[in-house]
């Protein structure tokens, strides 16, 4: 078995919505027939493959964000307290946060504003409609990149969505 078996779509959408469903890397591996190590390798041979895996990742967690948030908006005290730490921790946690959790908080904060600066300058682009509108993307996403290299972050790890850009950990389980 090949990881190339593993990406035409009918594959790449049962392993999305295996993610979907809560499944990790391990129980992905399994259901394939492969071991974990294995997975991680055609990951890493496998941009559509590694796609389907974040998307299904990115799926599951924006639903159970909302559902949070929902059940915090609705009243229930646990979810409210729950999303507020884990959301606004420099504020409401019950411990301090560690030097490199601040330093880490700090760079997405950067990140953040780097991508909102960029987004806010492709719309002025294209309402102003000034020269070559795919030169002009072009170079402020080089821009994104240099800033973002500056910050110590690998431009290899710095995936488009449709959305805007994410920062691409798929190690995790």
């Amino acid at each position: 078995m090949t990881y190339k078996e593993w990406t035409d779509q009918d594959h790449l959408e049962l392993v999305k919505n295996w993610k979907l469903h809560g499944l990790t890397n391990v129980e992905i591996a399994q259901r394939i027939g492969i071991a974990e190590k294995t997975l991680y390798v055609w990951l890493k041979k496998s941009p559509k493959l590694k796609k389907a895996i974040r998307g299904g990742k990115d799926i599951a967690r924006a639903k159970a964000e909302n559902a949070l948030y929902e059940l915090a908006l609705n009243g229930d005290r646990q979810a409210l307290f729950f999303w507020l730490k884990n959301n606004y921790r420099e504020h409401y946690s019950d411990k301090p946060l560690s030097p490199a959790e601040a330093d880490l908080m700090s760079q997405k904060a950067r990140l953040a504003k780097l991508q909102a600066d960029l987004a806010e300058a492709q719309l002025k682009a294209i309402k102003e409609d000034q020269g070559d509108q795919a030169t002009q993307l072009n170079n402020l996403l080089d821009s994104l990149k240099e800033a973002v290299l500056d910050e110590g972050i690998s431009p290899n790890n710095i995936v488009p969505t449709g959305n805007g850009l994410i920062i691409d950990d798929i190690s995790d389980s």
